[in-house]
């Protein structure tokens, strides 16, 4: 199967990330080769199945308020709490035990608090030199996707890449 298999554009329950954002980060991804992976929004499972495909992990955990996802037995399954809930933190922290996160995928809740405290809560579990990837960079929609609100905060603290505003919800990578 092709990367383009595993996106909205092909399945219905394909990653909704767009084939030309996946393309501009994918080298910074693929020169990581993560082992740990840790996805916060899981939904139909499409972005899940996609790092699967791509990097082959260890450890794949994703995290979900609601359990929509199938066929998800390659990976952590997290479900019924908010991925800030101490349970669900709890939870995470106990499977990992104590092995760093090398790639942190955040796209669960996006009104500007979520964004913010998922990045808070997970990113200092993430190695040094490890990834934290943000969805939805330049999807604009105040009330509803907050995430390039805060995107622009941690461009001014972070070294960051990312995706060209063209249309597309966008991908952020902050560095290191």
């Amino acid at each position: 199967m092709s990367i383009e298999d595993y996106l909205y554009t092909t399945s219905p329950t394909g990653a909704n990330i767009a084939l030309s954002d996946l393309e501009y980060v994918l080298p910074t991804l693929l020169e990581a080769q993560p082992k740990i992976i840790v996805e916060i929004g899981t939904f139909y499972g499409g972005s899940a199945r996609l790092w699967q495909h791509l990097f082959r992990p260890d450890v794949l955990i994703t995290i979900d308020r609601k359990k929509l996802a199938a066929d998800m037995d390659f990976c952590h399954y997290l479900s019924d709490h908010l991925s800030q809930d101490p349970r669900t933190v709890a939870a995470v922290t106990d499977f990992l035990d104590g092995a760093p996160i090398d790639f942190l995928f955040i796209d669960g809740g996006h009104l500007y608090d979520e964004v913010k405290a998922d990045f808070e809560t997970y990113a200092p579990l993430v190695r040094a030199g490890g990834i934290v990837m943000f969805h939805d960079i330049h999807n604009h929609n105040p009330g509803v996707v907050e995430v390039p609100r805060y995107w622009q905060e941690l461009k001014l603290k972070y070294d960051v890449i990312e995706t060209p505003e063209d249309g597309c919800s966008g991908l952020g990578i902050v560095v290191g």
